[in-house]
């Protein structure tokens, strides 16, 4: 597989981490797998369940412990990492370019609550324009995922532990 200067393998999208919480949910359910395939293994029980010799025969292992396999890789490879000091560097460059982007061309807070009021003309015209301005600024616009994407990758790699600092929201004007 041929590899770009970026080091992730060409055809594969980059590396959006996810939450330290859907790590813990991820690993948590890594350990029941595998908790799973060695109560097969030794024919033992796993709750109130015990496995009867015919029934050991219908579970492919091998299969159980390769699909473990890629469950690992995949929550090593999403999980947020501490960067070096050059990469927290530019990490907050790309942060501080994405934050910008964001705050100028997503809508603002009042547009997202905005919601349609029939009886209300004024409230649904601003729904409307609402509406518009989100399927040609955000929707409508690969620039703006990518962007919002580049912001959550270096806050993964400025605050590994905080949630909060990859939320898009917290970028729109008020």
């Amino acid at each position: 597989m041929a590899v770009k200067r970026t080091g992730r393998p060409v055809g594969r999208p980059p590396r959006v981490p996810i939450s330290p919480t859907e790590v813990q949910t991820r690993q948590a359910k890594i350990n029941e797998q595998r908790a799973y395939i060695e109560s097969v293994k030794s024919g033992g029980k796993i709750g109130d369940s015990q496995y009867l010799e015919g029934d050991k025969k219908d579970i492919d292992v091998n299969a159980l412990e390769k699909q473990l396999e890629r469950d690992e890789n995949a929550l090593k490879y999403l999980a947020p990492q501490e960067g070096t000091t050059s990469e927290k560097r530019q990490a907050q460059k790309d942060y501080d370019e994405a934050a910008e982007y964001i705050k100028k061309n997503a809508l603002s807070m009042s547009e997202v609550e905005a919601y349609p009021n029939p009886k209300d003309i004024e409230k649904d015209h601003k729904y409307g324009k609402a509406v518009e301005k989100s399927m040609a600024q955000e929707v409508g616009n690969p620039r703006f995922t990518e962007m919002c994407n580049q912001l959550k990758r270096a806050a993964s790699i400025l605050d590994p532990d905080n949630p909060e600092l990859r939320d898009v929201n917290r970028h729109r004007a008020s």
